[in-house]
């Protein structure tokens, strides 16, 4: 029994390996973007409505819409890769964490953010049409994001608009 060097053998060489394999592969993972596989930008999501379209509608309630995060988030922003605006089937509802109002449909609608935890989604819809401008504070060096919302509106949005705006 002595208090030396350890013996370092093929096994334990083996061990050491397979571990680090495993770092790297949950590193790899944490760090891999919410849009992988998607080919997307956020700016690919930015649209801005015709000046003065939404200038007088009232905002949506919070009870009306809700920001994702974490899965939720990376799902949206799979299954609105290809549209602006999703429907949610009735039974998925529940796991969005929104009841739609009486007599209305959730859907899941794109929205872009420079810093989603400090800001405000701001949400409008007129004739069809939804707006959904995301006011984020913070330094102007903030990448914009992916920020998908989950609304619950009346029929299916005939566009959806997104943008996002930053202060410092």
């Amino acid at each position: 029994m002595g208090y030396g060097r350890p013996r370092i053998t093929g096994q334990r060489r083996e061990v050491s390996m397979h571990r680090l394999a495993m770092i790297l592969a949950i590193t790899l993972a944490l760090c891999t973007p919410s849009n992988a596989g998607t080919d997307l930008t956020p700016r690919e999501w930015v649209s801005y409505p015709p000046n003065g379209m939404f200038h007088e509608v009232p905002e949506f309630a919070p009870s009306q819409y809700r920001l994702l995060h974490g899965r939720l988030r990376s799902t949206a922003i799979r299954l609105l890769a290809k549209q602006s605006y999703y429907p949610l089937p009735t039974g998925e509802a529940g796991k969005y964490g929104l009841k739609p109002q009486p007599d209305q449909q959730l859907f899941l609608v794109r929205g872009v953010a420079f810093n989603i935890s400090n800001g405000k989604a701001v949400v409008r819809a007129m004739n069809g049409s939804i707006y959904v401008q995301h006011e984020s504070l913070g330094p102007r060096s903030l990448a914009l994001r992916f920020s998908p919302l989950v609304v619950s509106l009346h029929k299916a949005p005939e566009s959806v608009f997104a943008s996002a705006t930053i202060d410092q």
